[in-house]
């Protein structure tokens, strides 16, 4: 079984959607997503997982005063397979990648100290959660 494990990644590029704040995610030359929220791809990793392989990919909406985090983990087939969003109305945030704390974890600092894991899926359950993003820690 493959061990888990976490690297930078450069796969994905963002290319404007037609809505404002928005954007065509694109992986090579293929097409991935035809909207998602955000248009600044802010850092991404390879994440395994058991005999999984996802795409974790940190992307902002470049708006200083009112910025949100969106987090999208993508499959080896390059298909969507979770997404959560963090930010609020009014509310300013500036991301920084702090490190990869464990072997499929990144620490980040957006409104708050927070750790975002990669779980494994496992068998049997159609739908878990894989994306856990911690609580921010001031």
């Amino acid at each position: 079984m493959p061990e888990e494990m976490i690297t930078p990644t450069q796969t994905f590029r963002l290319t404007p959607a037609a809505a404002p704040g928005f954007s065509q995610l694109f992986a090579g030359d293929k097409c991935v997503e035809n909207q998602v929220a955000g248009v600044d791809l802010e850092a991404e990793y390879q994440v395994t997982v058991g005999q999984q392989t996802f795409y974790l990919l940190l992307i902002t909406d470049n708006v200083p005063y009112e910025e949100g985090l969106h987090l999208y983990l993508i499959d080896d087939a390059f298909k969507l397979a979770e997404q959560k969003n963090i930010g609020a109305p009014y509310t300013p945030g500036i991301l920084t990648v702090l490190d990869v704390i464990q072997p499929n974890a990144v620490a980040i600092d957006f409104q708050g100290k927070r750790k975002v894991t990669v779980l494994q899926s496992p068998r049997g359950f159609l739908r878990r959660r894989r994306l856990d993003v911690s609580p921010p820690q001031y």
